[in-house]
């Protein structure tokens, strides 16, 4: 189940994506995408980490 809050924000995000340009919507993707990778990388390195141990 998704928590309320997390709707909220994700409600707040496409209706202000909404009113940019198609450029400008391509950035919030684009930085969007970026965040994804780094939180994987993150949990790969947390991974390799635990399997050193």
């Amino acid at each position: 189940m998704t928590c309320p809050q997390v709707i909220d924000i994700k409600l707040a995000v496409l209706e202000n994506m909404g009113v940019l340009p198609p450029e400008k919507q391509q950035e919030v993707l684009d930085f969007v995408e970026f965040l994804r990778q780094k939180a994987k990388q993150k949990v790969q390195l947390i991974g390799n980490n635990q399997t050193l141990a």
